[in-house]
C-alpha cells in the first residue's frame, strides 16, 4: 500500500513510525489556480514554487494498487488533497483508505508524537464507490469555479475569494495599534483562520495586502532573534484603505 502524507515532516514521522513506501503530496490545491493541472509544471505561491509535473510523476511512477491518504478534516490543504486524490484515480481500479486524525487535541498529523502514530490505523476507512464519485463530482465543480481559495464550509469544500481570507486578515490586524509582521502571521496561524495552517498563506495575503495599500509598514528596526542574531523586523498595521475593507459587511 502506498501510504500518502500531506508533507514532508509528516511523511518523516510516519516513516519513523515504521511505515514503508511512503510519499508526501502537496500541490497547495487550496490556493489559486486548480485548472488544467496535469498540464502544468509548477505554481507559485508567495515563495514556494510547487513543482506540480514532478507531484504527478512521482504518484504515477508509484503506480499504487492501494493508497491510504493520511489528512485532518479540518485543514483546507489536507481536504483538497482529499478531494483531489479521490477524482485522480477515479474508476482507474486503484482502493482509496484515508485516515483522519482530527480529534478534539490534534489538528493534524504533525501534531502527533511518533508513538502515536500506530494506533490511529484504527481510524482508517475505506472509499467506496459511491463516496468516490462523490469526491470526483465536487472537486471537478471546484476545478470548474477555479476561485482564489477553497475552504471547509459545512463538512464540504467551499470556492471563495481573496478578500474572504483578507477581510479577516485586517480584522486580526485591527486589534493592534501596530504589530510586528511576524507576529501577526503567528497569530493567523494560532487562530488557524478559516483553516488555513500553513504560513505561505498569511504571509502571501500580507504581502500583497501591503502592495495594495491595505496595510502600512509604520516602522522598520533591528531587533534580537531567539539566538541573538540581529534581524530587521516590520512594523505593520491598518491603513486607511484598509479600515474601510474592515467595516464593509
Amino acid at each position: 500500500m502506498l501510504e500518502i502524507a500531506i508533507s514532508e515532516s509528516e511523511k518523516m514521522l510516519l516513516e519513523k513510525a515504521g511505515y514503508e513506501n511512503v510519499i508526501s503530496f502537496c500541490l497547495l490545491l487550496s490556493y489559486g489556480n486548480i485548472k488544467d493541472l496535469e498540464n502544468q509544471n509548477e505554481k507559485t505561491v508567495g515563495d514556494i514554487k510547487v513543482p506540480i509535473k514532478k507531484q504527478l510523476q512521482k504518484l504515477e511512477q508509484c503506480n499504487p494498487k492501494q493508497i491510504r491518504i493520511w489528512y485532518s478534516s479540518l485543514d483546507n490543504e489536507d481536504v483538497c488533497t482529499l478531494y483531489f486524490l479521490n477524482s485522480y484515480f477515479y474508476q482507474k481500479n486503484v482502493q482509496i483508505l484515508a485516515c483522519d486524525v482530527t480529534d478534539k487535541n490534534h489538528f493534524s498529523v504533525g501534531s502527533y508524537t511518533v508513538e502515536e502514530i500506530r494506533p490511529l490505523e484504527k481510524k482508517t476507512i475505506v472509499i467506496k464507490e459511491p463516496e468516490q464519485k462523490q469526491y470526483n463530482d465536487e472537486w471537478i465543480a471546484l476545478v470548474e469555479e477555479n476561485s482564489d481559495l477553497r475552504i471547509i464550509h459545512n463538512n464540504s469544500l467551499k470556492s471563495v475569494s481573496f478578500d474572504y481570507l483578507d477581510k479577516r486578515i485586517l480584522d486580526i490586524l485591527k486589534q493592534y495599534e501596530s504589530v510586528r509582521y511576524w507576529k501577526l502571521v503567528g497569530k493567523c496561524m494560532a487562530e488557524r483562520l478559516l483553516g488555513f495552517y500553513g504560513d505561505i498563506f498569511f504571509t502571501t495575503r500580507i504581502n500583497e495586502l501591503i502592495k495594495q495599500n491595505h496595510i502600512e509598514v509604520c516602522e522598520v528596526r533591528k531587533e534580537q532573534n531567539m539566538i541573538g542574531e540581529w534581524k530587521e523586523q516590520k512594523y505593520i498595521k491598518v491603513s486607511v484603505k484598509g479600515k474601510e475593507i474592515c467595516e464593509k459587511e
